[in-house]
Formats: structure tokens, C-alpha cells, sequence
């Protein structure tokens, strides 16, 4: 598990579909901005 305090910034994405399916890991909770999120909504 994966969990990303962003502090709500909206200025930049935080994570993005490759890092996602590199992480590897159960699950991803983020406060912040997410690139590639219908790609990513679609995956396992």
C-alpha cells in the first residue's frame, strides 16, 4: 500500500499510470492530482 500526502496540490500530478502498474502494490491512497486516471480506472 502506497499512500501519497499531496497536500491537496493541484499544481502538478503525483502519479500516473506507470507508475502505478510499476508500483505493485495493493492499492494507492493520494491527496493530490493523478494523471492518466480513466487508463487507470479501467486497470486491476
Amino acid at each position: 500500500m502506497i499512500v501519497v500526502d499531496g497536500k491537496g496540490d493541484l499544481s502538478c500530478a503525483l502519479l500516473g499510470e506507470i507508475m502505478a502498474t510499476q508500483a505493485k502494490v495493493s492499492g494507492i491512497v493520494i491527496d493530490g492530482t493523478v494523471r492518466d486516471s480513466h487508463e487507470l480506472a479501467k486497470g486491476d
